[in-house]
């Protein structure tokens, strides 16, 4: 019977993949073709099991820490398989021409990874408070919805305020509003039915674990760490009613990590206003005097700004962009010279 649902999809599954990943970067090719192994082989059930992440098989005795990289090659759903492609193949097209395929791979592992021990976390603290054993030992996770959310939230980071579709009596859906508005509509789907329970906890594992990652630990070609822009804080994935005590809750929990040693605190520099540029002044907890230097939100907005004009030069002589003098991703206005309040 598995044979036979094989043969049937593997012409289908073939054909959206070529269409998918015919003007892709090796990466985005040799993943989709990862994917489509890994598909296969999950129609052997004892490869399949060897391969997955189960709560219980993860600690010891048999402590299958393997199985923290492997997962993420295999999907047993054809739906999931197609979802996982498109967002590779946007990843492809939208984030690999800014970061670049060194970045790109960090950034897939460091996600993958720590969206499946993210998970085992959650379902091991479910068990201890329901005494649940099925938690341990009938959970499968496997896929890519981790990373898919990853990709989500990297979008959001680098072009927050595109329009995606604007909703009659609803508004503007843009970028910043995707990682919510995802994780609510899996949520939605694993309630009616239509996704099983690992799906949610990987978006949620994903989309957070990437958002530390790209907030604080991404290294830049200036010397740089991550993003501390105003539109990427932790706040800003929540509606605007909710961001006021959603920001004083995550500002509350970086303090706490800050004195524990977990983070570090950002060196906050202000711009003088009416006075040259370059001049910025280090407040307490930085070197003290006077810096020839720009805040790092200003430093991480202008590289934004340089890279999605790189992105809309390339898009342009491929032929992708519409008009000349419509770029595909708008630049943001002129920075404002006035004082930034950093949150988390």
């Amino acid at each position: 019977m598995a044979g036979g649902v094989l043969s049937r999809n593997v012409p289908y599954i073939l054909s959206q993949v070529s269409a998918a990943t015919s003007s892709c970067s090796g990466f985005v090719k040799g993943l989709s073709l990862l994917l489509f192994i890994g598909y296969c082989l999950s129609y052997n059930n004892g490869i399949f099991k060897k391969v997955i992440v189960t709560p219980a098989y993860i600690m010891p005795p048999k402590f299958c820490v393997w199985t923290l990289f492997t997962h993420c090659f295999f999907e047993n759903s054809i739906l999931m398989l197609i979802g996982d492609i498109v967002a590779i193949t946007l990843c492809g097209k939208l984030v690999e021409p800014l970061w670049g395929n060194a970045e790109v791979l960090l950034f897939y592992c460091v996600v993958n990874v720590s969206t499946a021990f993210l998970s085992v976390v959650y379902f091991i603290l479910l068990y201890w408070f329901t005494g649940q054993a099925i938690y341990l030992f009938n959970i499968e996770i496997h896929g890519m919805a981790g990373y898919t959310a990853a990709i989500i939230v990297a979008v959001k980071q680098l072009m927050p305020d595109n329009v995606l579709v604007a909703l009659p009596k609803i508004g503007k859906l843009r970028n910043r509003n995707m990682p919510l508005t995802v994780l609510a509509l899996s949520i939605l789907l694993y309630t009616i039915g239509m996704l099983r329970p690992p799906y949610p906890v990987m978006y949620l594992s994903g989309t957070l674990s990437s958002w530390l990652y790209l907030r604080f630990w991404q290294a830049h070609s200036n010397g740089s760490k991550g993003d501390i822009a105003d539109h990427f804080c932790f706040a800003s994935f929540f509606p605007n009613v909710l961001q006021p005590p959603v920001a004083v809750i995550c500002n509350a929990i970086f303090e706490f990590f800050v004195k524990v040693g977990v983070c570090r605190r950002p060196a906050r520099k202000f711009t003088m206003a009416n006075s040259a540029p370059s001049i910025a002044i280090n407040m307490p907890g930085s070197s003290s005097g006077l810096s020839a230097a720009n805040s790092p939100a200003d430093d991480a907005e202008r590289r934004k700004q340089l890279a999605l004009k790189a992105l809309n030069e390339r898009l342009a002589k491929g032929g992708m962009s519409k008009s000349p003098s419509a770029p595909l991703f708008p630049q943001s206005q002129g920075k404002q010279s006035k004082e930034r309040l950093i949150d988390v």
